[in-house]
Parts: structure tokens; C-alpha cells; sequence
């Protein structure tokens, strides 16, 4: 799995996780979340641990990155017309863990990221962690840890991040047009499947071969009692869809060098969900990140009061989408 050739040295955070995964089958990742639930770490990390993060995570400055995103989270937080909500929680298994945060590293934590920490035991772990997870995603994401984290000694403290989307198109599809067809799998199978479709003015833009679509969400809500509409100016969020003929390296890099215009466009969309878990760590490894993961060389000295032989040995991502005539 993955690809066989290092990623571009200029590249993003997003680019450079997706340089390294499967080709093989359908994926879905969360570069903001990876990205946040990773800055908690840095935060707690010295010397080379710390420096091998951020520079993995594309961050110039970790106590700039802090404070914007502080500001990020405020700004989406008053979002009226998408949810867009992130939270963040820190976790420690009192009947495993063998030193405690340290009071700086929990002060930072909650003024930056709003990250609380609980106390938890092997009785009550899975259910509070799992059920903490489930609220932040509205349900969509049942479960972030099994009963194999009960009882492991390598479970002793747990960081956690929960990214929430909810939009609805600022111009939908029309469910009338909606038609079976086929699509072409990344694995060359073809499956039969709902397409919406659209022909109308769109953003659109091409470059290196790509064909891009954006697709605004509602960034308004509508007041009766006024009977005018609520704009959300700071907060304006579309999906991107690309269309190439071959694997499009570095989709990031590439959507940020397209043009937008206004064109029309004959848009034929499946409905899709997906659901995606992967353990990160072999990822992570391969885009610089080797000493936070190695009990003899990682020190997290700013985040516990005793870190000796203390190292990262899971990063669970698991994402969830659906998209259908309405929205995401």
C-alpha cells in the first residue's frame, strides 16, 4: 500500500499524508484534525521530538499556530448557517498511567485548544472516550477505541480530536435527475450507482490536466420574523471535486494553482459515503516523525511530569462522510 516514491520536499501538510496512502482502495482523511490532535502532542514534546512534528506538520511557529488556531475555532464556533464544530479532550487511565500531566501543559491546552482532561479507569475508559467521540460527531462516529485499549498498558494517556461538518448546498441537486450509472473504482471494478446531476453556472478551472468544480455550501440562514437572510461572511465553505485521467499528485498543490471561473458545466456527481480507519503511525513515520514514537528516544518532558520511556504508539483517525442531493 502507499506509494513508492517520496513526496515533492515543497509541498503541504495535506499533499505530503496523501503522498503515503493506499492506492488500492477508497480513503477518506481529515488533514485538520490529524493536524490539530498532532499540535497537542507537539506541545508537549522537547528538542528533537518536537522539532520532528512541526516540521512533519508543516508549522513555522508552534505558539503562532496556537493562537490562530484558537481564533479558527471561534470564528466556526459562531457559524449559523453550516456546523462546523471541533473539539479537542485529553485522557488519562489512572490505573495504568504512571506520571501526570503537567499543569503547564494542561493550562495550554485548555486556553489554546479548549481541551479539558478526565480521569479515567479500565472500567469506565471505553465507554466515556467512546461515548466523548460519538457526542462530537453527532453519532456519525461511534467508536474510537476498542476493548483492546482496556487492560494495555500502552493506553495511559489519550488525546483527542472530533471535527464536525454539516452543510447544506447553496444550490441544490435536483433529486429528479438523479439516475443510475456506472462508476469506475480506483481499483478498476465498476460498480452501478446514484449519480445527481447539474447543468448550470459554476466555478470552474483547470490546470496540469485537472478538471475542478467548487461547490458552495450555504453560508446564510434566513430570519421570518425579519424575513431576511443571516450572512456568515467569515465563514464560506465548499467542496472541491477534481476529475483527471490519471492520479492527481498533490491535489492540494494542484487546487491551489486553479483559476476559478464562472463556466457552464455538466456536473454528474455520485451520492457516495464513506467510512475510513487507519492507525496513522506507519504514515507519520514516513513523512519525519520517528523519535515521538520510540520509547528510548522521545521525550515529552513538557506534557508529563515523568516521561521517561513514555512515546506515542497509535494515531486512530477514523472519518465518516456521506454526500447526497442536499448536501454533506
Amino acid at each position: 500500500d502507499g506509494k513508492t516514491t517520496a513526496p515533492a520536499e515543497n509541498i503541504g501538510f495535506a499533499d505530503s499524508v496523501n503522498s503515503y496512502m493506499p492506492q488500492n482502495k477508497n480513503y477518506m482523511i481529515s488533514p485538520m484534525s490529524l493536524k490539530i490532535a498532532m499540535a497537542m502532542a507537539a506541545n508537549g514534546a522537547n528538542g528533537e521530538t518536537q522539532a520532528e512534528i512541526i516540521k512533519a506538520l508543516n508549522i513555522d511557529n508552534l505558539n503562532a499556530f496556537n493562537s490562530n488556531i484558537k481564533d479558527t475555532f471561534a470564528i466556526y464556533d459562531q457559524a449559523q448557517a453550516v456546523q462546523l464544530k471541533i473539539a479537542n479532550s485529553l485522557w488519562q487511565n489512572t490505573d495504568f498511567a504512571e506520571s501526570s500531566y503537567k499543569q503547564s501543559f494542561l493550562n495550554a491546552m485548555q486556553k489554546y485548544y479548549s481541551a479539558d482532561m478526565t480521569a479515567v479507569n479500565n472500567n469506565n475508559m471505553l465507554e466515556k472516550v467512546n461515548v466523548w467521540v460519538s457526542d462530537k460527531t453527532n453519532g456519525k462516529i461511534k467508536q474510537i477505541i476498542d476493548k483492546n485499549a482496556v487492560n494495555n498498558i500502552e493506553y495511559q494517556n489519550i488525546l483527542l480530536n472530533a471535527v464536525y461538518f454539516k452543510g447544506a448546498w447553496k444550490d441544490e441537486f435536483n433529486a429528479n435527475s438523479t439516475v443510475k450509472d456506472i462508476f469506475t473504482n480506483c481499483g478498476k471494478t465498476k460498480t452501478e450507482t446514484d449519480f445527481m446531476n447539474k447543468t448550470s453556472y459554476m466555478s470552474y478551472g483547470t490546470a496540469n490536466g485537472v478538471q475542478a468544480v467548487k461547490l458552495p455550501y450555504q453560508n446564510y440562514t434566513y430570519d421570518e420574523k425579519t424575513e431576511t437572510n443571516n450572512i456568515d461572511k467569515d465563514v464560506q465553505v465548499s467542496m472541491y471535486i477534481l476529475l483527471a485521467d490519471k492520479n492527481i499528485q498533490n491535489p492540494e498543490q494542484v487546487l491551489n494553482s486553479i483559476k476559478f471561473d464562472r463556466e457552464y458545466v455538466q456536473l454528474s456527481l455520485p451520492k457516495f459515503k464513506v467510512e475510513y480507519s487507519e492507525d496513522m503511525v506507519p504514515v507519520f513515520a514516513k513523512i519525519g516523525i520517528t523519535k515521538a514514537f520510540s520509547f528510548n528516544d522521545a521525550d515529552f518532558g513538557a506534557m508529563l511530569q515523568s516521561s521517561q520511556g513514555k512515546a506515542i504508539t497509535h494515531i486512530l483517525h477514523k472519518t465518516y462522510i456521506t454526500v447526497d442531493e442536499k448536501g454533506t
